[in-house]
């Protein structure tokens, strides 16, 4: 199985590999690995979905996940030509054929979208403060993040949380354009104090955003615009009496997303 050193470094340099892999040299098969959702919703068979796909992908890879009954997030890596005799009738059946081997499966966050908002500043129970936030891919209207975890037992228990405030006023930056910003916010507990601690921790979670993106969408389509961005922030402090110090991406780590030509 393939080691993942660091799967953010790798799905950021893995379009640049897919395209240069093979040209050249006469063969049409290409190579991709990075962040995909395996679903089986439109079909009667897996498919695994991946950024900027034209057609989905199925194979034998895919075998243990016949049907499903809700989606699975994961790292993949595949090999497909679509040239292949087996692809020639690729856009009637709706996917490709390929190699497919899913590395890794993560866990899934449902962001509570416009159903809450750390506003009063105040911690739960068991929550801790981040080192970070990296940022993956978004698909299927869920965003990979990887939340840093600055020191932790290894057998201890993390769950997250990911909400924006619905009373926000949007930002608008004018050196992006004009395009508006929304502010999501991630918060994260720990149970258990047992194991070996670990320092500088990814924990790589697929957050999904679709109880609130596409009243975003529907919002920034009123007003004519074709992008839109979010903002992460993380709690990077937790004062001795439990207040919150946040902490903001900077506007190069800004997630900016294309509205939709039509949303829900």
């Amino acid at each position: 199985m393939k080691a993942i050193k660091s799967v953010f470094v790798a799905a950021l340099t893995a379009v640049v590999l897919m395209l240069t892999s093979c040209m050249g040299d006469g063969n049409n098969e290409r190579s991709l690995e990075g962040f995909g959702v395996i679903s089986s919703l439109n079909y009667t068979t897996p498919v695994l979905y991946y950024m900027d796909y034209d057609l989905p992908l199925s194979g034998s890879g895919l075998n243990n996940y016949a049907l499903l009954s809700e989606d699975k997030y994961v790292y993949y890596y595949f090999t497909v030509d679509a040239t292949d005799e087996n692809n020639v009738d690729a856009a009637t059946r709706g996917y490709y054929l390929a190699n497919i081997q899913i590395i890794q499966e993560f866990p899934v966050v449902n962001a509570s979208g416009y159903y809450g908002y750390p506003g009063d500043n105040t911690t739960n129970s068991n929550e801790i403060s981040l080192a970070g936030v990296k940022i993956g891919t978004y698909l299927k209207e869920s965003l990979f993040l990887a939340p840093i975890i600055a020191e932790y037992p290894n057998k201890a228990s993390l769950s997250y949380n990911l909400t924006f405030d619905a009373t926000q006023e949007i930002t608008t930056d004018n050196t992006l354009n004009n395009i508006s910003i929304y502010d999501l916010y991630i918060t994260a507990t720990m149970s258990g104090d047992e194991g070996t601690v670990v320092k500088n921790q990814e924990d790589i979670n697929a957050f999904k955003l679709s109880n609130g993106i596409n009243s975003i969408f529907n919002t920034e389509k009123a007003k004519n615009k074709t992008s839109v961005y979010f903002r992460i922030n993380y709690v990077e402090k937790i004062s001795e009496d439990g207040e919150r110090t946040w902490k903001a991406h900077e506007s190069s780590s800004y997630i900016q997303l294309p509205v939709p030509s039509s949303s829900n």
